[in-house]
């Protein structure tokens, strides 16, 4: 643990522990909730990663499903495939419209040149 951390931490007890003295319904307390909250949001970053480095791929096949995995786990394709599917589906509304109006135009000709026996 770094002395930024140690110091943190020490700060952060100590603010705990006044916290107690407090009767909750004062406004004081009130204020010292809200700077803990402030003290703990601001803790210091830690200089050991917790994160460990994923290994490269060496091969075209795990090469290829990185990159796939990459632009699937995208925002810009989520909200191009919702677009996509907003679109497809004003297409398909276009297109049974067009089509249900030839066809009742198609009938109507039909009909009319229907000779009366």
């Amino acid at each position: 643990m770094s002395d930024a951390e140690k110091l943190y931490n020490e700060v952060y007890e100590a603010k705990l522990a006044e916290l107690k003295t407090f009767d909750f319904s004062s406004d004081e307390a009130t204020a010292a909730v809200k700077n803990l909250k402030v003290l703990s949001e601001s803790l210091p970053p830690s200089e050991k990663s917790d994160l460990e480095a994923t290994p490269e791929p060496t091969t075209v096949l795990g090469k290829l499903k990185v990159n796939f995995h990459e632009v699937w786990d995208n925002e810009t394709t989520r909200v191009l495939i919702k677009a996509a599917g907003a679109f497809a589906g004003v297409a398909l509304v276009t297109w049974t419209t067009v089509h249900r109006d030839h066809v009742v135009t198609r009938e109507a000709l039909s009909q009319a040149n229907l000779r009366n026996v």
